[in-house]
Order: C-alpha cells, then sequence, then structure tokens
C-alpha cells in the first residue's frame, strides 16, 4: 500500500479565485501483509460487519527526508483469501 499526501491551495478574493497546484507533502509504503494482521471485526451502525485496523501513525517521506506524520487506520467489508501472508507482525 502506497499514501501520498498531497496539500491543495485556494484563494477566493470575492472578485476572482485562484487555484494553485497541488504540492506534496510527502508519501510512505508498506507491505499489505504488515496491515493484515491488524484487521479486527467491528460492528458499525450503518455498514454492518467490517474489518479495520487500529490508528497507527506513519512517516510521511519526501526526498529522503521525515516530512511529518499520518495518522490513519484501514477497513474493509471482506478479508482477503488465503493468499496473502498474515505473519509480518504489527504495522505500527
Amino acid at each position: 500500500v502506497c499514501v501520498s499526501l498531497l496539500c491543495s491551495e485556494a484563494y477566493d478574493f470575492y472578485v476572482a479565485a485562484i487555484d494553485l497546484r497541488p504540492r506534496m507533502v510527502g508519501e510512505v509504503c508498506l507491505p499489505v501483509g504488515m496491515v493484515l494482521p491488524q484487521l479486527a471485526k467491528q460492528r458499525h451502525e450503518l455498514d454492518g460487519f467490517i474489518y479495520a485496523s487500529p490508528t497507527c501513525g506513519l512517516d510521511l517521506m519526501k526526498e529522503g527526508a521525515k516530512a511529518g506524520r499520518l495518522y490513519m487506520s484501514f477497513e474493509t467489508r471482506h478479508l482477503p483469501g488465503s493468499q496473502w501472508s498474515l505473519s509480518s507482525g504489527p504495522c505500527c
């Protein structure tokens, strides 16, 4: 799984609006096998049962340097088949 965080800015001057190009804040990649063991079955009122990981902090990297920290969790309605390795340890 690779995640890229982009930041876009816009200015509204009432007479004109300017949208600036999104800039890359940073990115992080982690193997799916690190996320899958963390998925636990949960019941949501609207969605029924889902599988979700706990919230974890991931270091965002840009040009080889740490650019920030992103906190996120992963959710799915169905667990993938047995072809995925579930023995890679915790993701966070």
